[in-house]
């Protein structure tokens, strides 16, 4: 430290004798504005380059006072003359009293930007460097209002940012070499004209090594090397050229434009090295969101490679080579302007050559065939006649023979709206006004792998001459088309003049055309046989007619495998007859296909009359008042483009401030796509049906702008800190919207279809295309009910979700039947989510086949994503219970599913799942997501084993199963299945204490206990320091156990303060006692009882038999013992057994009420546990025998 004084006093002694007079040369030319001390320098190279000549200090110093803002100059070190300190740099003094001195240290090598202030530093920037002896080297100083710069070579080394305003103004400076022989040459005064060029330029750092034809290499030894832009950036176009010269790792690695908007919102646009595959990522408030799917390309190392970025108000564009490995739509607004960028290589060394921000407006061809804009039409081309636009409308004017109406070339991306993939997405929509007196429009198309107009590509459709607006969907799926569209054709064949306008052109996936041999007439079962009837085409006369039986996981609807049956029609009409069950599963659930030479009699099919198999528990009646949507006042249109959203509002409205009725959405059967209902978001109110009828399809808007609230595009939101913000839950409304109403329906035979824009996945489950298109797509839920009573959701189809399906939060008395789910778009496909309360909820012969839980059983507490229709409900409880699933179809995803979200609510007795019947259905999954992700460890990766709230008393019997169920930690009580699933072989709760350290006051209740109310009731009280279980009057309490061979011992603390109750083991299947004895102790005691468990599901409890009768329960346990030690007792077996309870027999089942010695069928058990639930779903007369 006191060297370092030594010195800067040496300095400051030798600069104030550098200021004495001496002869000096004002000089001109490459020194102008400087004055040279020709004592200290000599000149050469024609009094070009000075040279220093070797003082201790030499300087050459600014002729009066400096107002410029930018001071270059060039500098060559000759010789450093010492091995202690030594520099050159322009030294700048401020009138405010302050020095700024930008230096290179000769003999350290390191750059800095000092700040002094009475001759002490009170701000140092250091960056290390390194001037070779004899090269020159182009330093530039910057003083700007708000920030200092240093350059050495065209590359930003040093900054320091601060508000210093005018304080550089009428200052002096000099430049120097201490201890350090050099020479300089291009010493000037200017003022930086940057900012007002409308050029941005790069800035560089250290990191970089300048090359040769201007590029830059980074160094290698820093994990990103960025190369920044200075100042804002406001232009639409980012173009460099890279060069991948090592990828220095094996998980990750990128190069690309990271750019960071002016709403704190940051893009990046980038190619990952390591996983080959090219992205857009949008962060907000620091959460990733691919805003454009991966697109997979591989760039050779060693090459250069263009790219380009195109930032605008509607879309952003990422170029590589040429071609659009990016894009996503959206209203970007102002977010881009007076932005910052930068490039950079992470774990990535990388080569760069820059051009120059510039504005393109060429480059950025945004598709609009909506024809918003004037420059909507851009691209469009008329042949014989013109094309301009007019209110939101193409005008295609005829003018002569032959015209014809060209697109502009589709260069789109997966995932675009504008992106058809053949044959998928198969058919052109077309809202059009043909003012000509055409009666057929020729359509012709090009694509990826048909590159020219041919015959084979064309095709007629009718339209009407001289008539409004019609639409019309061009479905293309015969031609066998390939690759993805990139331009049409249209010609209005035979029209010579008149016009035709255009108000929408877009790609949509439909049912492909095929030929069919006949119709199916009717398809109903008995109690052990379906019926099939049908009749052909007369072609198809006296032909074999087969039967196949398929499921939704056929989604091309293909007749594959062994026909199940096949009988010779006669003449035109057959019948066919097969057996309702497969094994012990019926088909119900199935579907079926009919076929006569390879040839289908039209698409799937099911058994119609289900509800003969189990009819609805909770149904309702309505008042008869009935209005159609299509009728004066409300006039909804149903022509797939007018949003009728508010007619159909209003239609609802009226019928129910009349009281309730139905609401009927007409349809069109015979029209192959219906007649469509454009909506955004629908509210039913109380005792109001909302009638889908067949042919009437109620599909989604797909324009933002009709949305009457603030819809946003994607598949999640941000809400810090929390997970699976899907939009759909958290911020855009249902489709098809309830909230607290009563007596509500959704039914009729329609659809209703979502937002399936930029959608290429085929089957729903596909994880390769399941994310195409999704930032493309406004996601909701087609319907969503939130605290609704009485609701009944039947014979419905839901087409191409984007998100979950059927979402009911804190309702009462569900049904829904005859619900077909398909074509899922997007991730997160769930099915029915029953959550937050829901309970006595009747699933009945549904079909899922998607990529996520197919019936999801919730039993959330505080769930913080409910923001916007929906809201989580802590002072209520919240268990989801009384639920039946059966006769359905949920294959693809993870079929029924335990969710077990409810461990931070402070009674767990309020939070579980229980009283779940699942039988007859093919599933492909029993499953769980058990760690509660709102509660617990921080932050959330789904790995404790402890958090999860109760499941109790679950039956799941007599279903095709495709994969292993597993319900991870789970261990859940009064489990029956006929799989590899059983309920625990430990008490849970044994000893009524929640346990938790965090909070000693919350409390387990009577979760996974098994109450039975005889006329009495159970409850959890304080019993000294802790809590016990209580029975007051006739109830069982009890919980079923999994007890593996061997001899067991089921010990419980029990006070009996009146009456008579009795301990007990059963059989919970066939209701054997193994064990039971009276007790009667008046204090606190342990009982026990032993026998042998024999792999099996058992109930071990306590009843009080007597009404006064008052029991406390605590500590119960069960623990292995030897064989030897197993001593059963019954009280049957006893000589004179006291009977406390005339009317109940001994040897009663103390869970079932039956006889011991009866055994009992798996049919049984679900009817006993029916019973035992007290559900009050009554299965009238027709049940399934199995």
């Amino acid at each position: 430290m006191k060297k370092r004084r030594w010195l800067a006093g040496l300095l400051t002694m030798l600069v104030g004798l550098s200021a004495l007079p001496v002869k000096t040369l004002s000089a001109g030319g490459q020194f102008e504005g400087w004055v040279v001390d020709e004592t200290q320098w000599s000149w050469s190279e024609e009094n070009t380059v000075i040279t220093s000549k070797g003082d201790v200090i030499n300087s050459i110093k600014a002729e009066g006072a400096v107002n410029a803002s930018q001071i270059d100059f060039s500098v060559a070190i000759q010789k450093v003359q010492s091995d202690v300190d030594g520099n050159v740099g322009l030294y700048y003094e401020c009138q405010s009293g302050e020095d700024f001195f930008f230096e290179y240290n000769s003999v350290l090598h390191f750059l800095r930007i000092r700040k002094l202030v009475n001759d002490v530093a009170v701000t140092e920037n250091i960056v290390p460097y390194v001037m070779d002896p004899g090269e020159w080297y182009d330093c530039k100083v910057l003083l700007l209002d708000s920030k200092i710069e240093f350059y050495v070579n065209n590359t930003l080394m040093l900054t320091q940012t601060e508000n210093y305003g005018t304080v550089f103004q009428n200052g002096t400076c000099r430049v120097q070499g201490y201890n350090t022989i050099l020479s300089l040459r291009n010493c000037t005064f200017s003022e930086y004209k940057g900012e007002e060029s409308g050029e941005t330029d790069w800035l560089y750092n250290a990191n970089w090594k300048p090359g040769e034809n201007g590029e830059v290499t980074s160094n290698g030894a820093e994990m990103i090397c960025k190369i920044e832009s200075r100042g804002q950036v406001n232009v639409n176009n980012i173009e460099f050229s890279a060069k991948i010269e090592e990828v220095r790792s094996e998980v990750d690695g990128n190069v690309g434009v990271y750019y960071q908007c002016s709403n704190g919102e940051d893009v990046f646009f980038e190619y990952n090295t390591v996983l080959h595959l090219a992205r857009i990522r949008r962060f907000i408030n620091g959460t990733d969101n691919h805003v454009s799917p991966a697109f997979s390309i591989e760039l050779k190392e060693g090459e250069w490679h263009d790219f380009k970025v195109i930032l605008d108000e509607d879309i952003i564009l990422f170029y590589i080579d040429g071609q659009v490995v990016g894009s996503a739509q959206g209203t970007y607004g102002g977010m881009f302007e007076g932005g910052h960028c930068a490039i950079q290589g992470y774990n990535t060394t990388i080569s760069v050559k820059l051009n120059n921000l510039k504005n393109d407006t060429e480059t950025v061809y945004k598709y609009d065939f909506e024809f918003k804009k004037a420059s909507s039409v851009n691209g469009f081309v008329a042949q014989n006649g013109s094309v301009s636009q007019r209110d939101g409308l193409l005008i295609y004017t005829i003018q002569g023979a032959d015209s014809i109406l060209e697109t502009p070339v589709l260069q789109t991306k997966a995932g675009d709206r504008y992106a058809a993939l053949l044959p998928l997405r198969n058919t052109v929509f077309l809202r059009m006004k043909n003012s000509t007196k055409a009666e057929e429009l020729k359509i012709s198309v090009i694509t990826t792998d048909q590159t020219e107009y041919s015959a084979s590509a064309e095709k007629l459709i009718p339209i009407s001459p001289n008539s409004d607006f019609c639409s019309y969907f061009i479905n293309l799926s015969d031609l066998n088309l390939s690759g993805y569209l990139r331009q049409i054709r249209f010609e209005a064949v035979g029209a010579e003049s008149g016009s035709i306008e255009l108000d929408a052109i877009s790609f949509e996936r439909e049912t492909p055309i095929a030929a069919t041999a006949g119709t199916i007439l009717q398809c109903t079962a008995d109690q052990s046989t379906i019926t099939v009837r049908g009749t052909l085409k007369e072609s198809y006369r006296n032909k074999k007619v087969s039967l196949y039986e398929t499921s939704l996981a056929n989604f091309t609807e293909s007749l594959t495998g062994m026909p199940l049956a096949s009988v010779t029609a006669e003449g035109l009409d057959f019948t066919i007859q097969i057996p309702l069950y497969n094994g012990k599963v019926s088909r119900l659930s199935s579907l079926f296909l009919v076929g006569v030479d390879g040839v289908k009699c039209g698409g799937c099919f099911m058994v119609s009359n289900y509800r003969d198999f189990q009819e609805n528990p909770y149904a309702f009646s309505l008042p008869s008042l009935s209005v159609r949507v299509t009728d004066a006042p409300y006039s909804a249109k149903g022509d797939a483009f007018t949003d009728d959203t508010a007619a159909i509002q209003a239609a609802i409205d009226a019928v129910h401030e009349q009281g309730g009725g139905t609401v009927i959405l007409p349809g069109e059967p015979e029209n192959p796509y219906g007649k469509r209902y454009i909506v955004t978001n629908l509210l039913l109110k109380d005792h109001v049906e909302l009638r889908i009828e067949t042919g009437a399809i109620v599909w989604q808007s797909s324009r933002i702008e009709e949305y009457q609230y603030d819809a946003v595009y994607g598949h999640d939101i941000v809400i810090p800190g929390v997970n699976w913000t899907h939009a759909c839950l958290s911020h855009n409304l249902p489709l098809i919207q309830a909230y607290e109403a009563e007596n509500i329906r959704v039914t009729g035979g329609g659809t209703i279809r979502s937002m399936d824009t930029g959608s290429e996945c085929r089957d729903g489950v596909d994880g390769g295309t399941i994310w195409t298109g999704c930032p493309s797509r406004i996601h909701v839920v087609p319907i969503g009910f939130y605290g609704c009573k009485n609701v009944e959701i039947s014979d419905v189809t839901l087409l191409r979700t984007n998100n979950y399906h059927i979402v009911t939060y804190a309702c009462e008395n569900v049904y829904v039947g005859n619900v077909m789910m398909k074509e899922v778009t997007c991730a997160s496909g769930d099915g029915i989510s029953i959550s937050m309360g829901t309970h006595d909820v009747l699933v009945n012969r549904c079909f899922l086949y998607s990529n996520d839980d197919s019936v999801v059983l919730c039993s959330s507490y505080n769930d913080p994503r409910g923001l916007k229709w929906w809201k989580a409900r802590p002072e209520c409880d919240n268990s989801v219970q009384n639920v039946t699933v059966c006769h359905s179809y949920f294959v693809g995803g993870h079929g029924v599913t335990f969710i077990t979200w409810g461990t931070d609510n402070p009674d767990l007795s309020k939070n579980e799942i229980k009283n779940i019947n699942v039988y007859d259905n093919v599933l492909n999954w029993i499953g769980t997501w058990p760690d509660n992700p709102y509660y617990g460890k921080e932050a959330f990766d789904n790995t404790e084993t402890d958090d999860y709230s109760p499941v109790k008393q679950v039956r799941i019997l007599n279903n095709k199963i495709l994969a292993t169920p597993d319900l991870g930690p789970i261990q859940a009580t009064d489990l029956v299945t006929d799989t590899n699933l059983h309920s625990s072989e430990q008490f849970q709760n044994g000893d009524f204490e929640r346990g938790d350290a965090l909070h000693p006051e919350w409390i387990s209740g009577l979760s996974n206990w098994t109450v039975q109310e005889k006329g009495g009731s159970a409850s959890v009280v304080k019993e000294g320091n802790g809590s016990c279980g209580m029975i007051s009057g006739k109830a069982i309490v009890a919980q079923g156990l999994y007890q593996k061979e061997g001899g067991h011992r089921f010990s419980v603390d029990v006070k009996v303060s009146e009456g008579t109750a009795r301990i007990f083991v059963c059989d919970i299947l066939t209701g054997e006692i193994l064990a039971d004895k009276y007790v009667t102790d008046r204090e606190f005691n342990t009982v026990s009882l032993t026998y042998f468990g024999t792999n099996r599901n058992l109930y071990l409890g306590i009843e009080v038999l007597t009404d006064d009768g008052a029991v406390y329960l605590d500590n119960a346990k069960v623990e292995s013992i030897p064989d030897s030690e197993v001593k059963p007792e019954k009280i049957s077996d006893e000589e004179d057994p006291e009977q406390p309870d005339p009317e109940k027999p001994g040897t009663e089942n103390p869970i079932t009420g039956t006889d011991s010695h009866a055994l009992f069928s798996s049919l049984l058990s679900c009817l006993l546990f029916a019973c035992f639930m007290a559900f009050s779903i009554l299965r009238k007369n027709r049940r399934l025998e199995k």
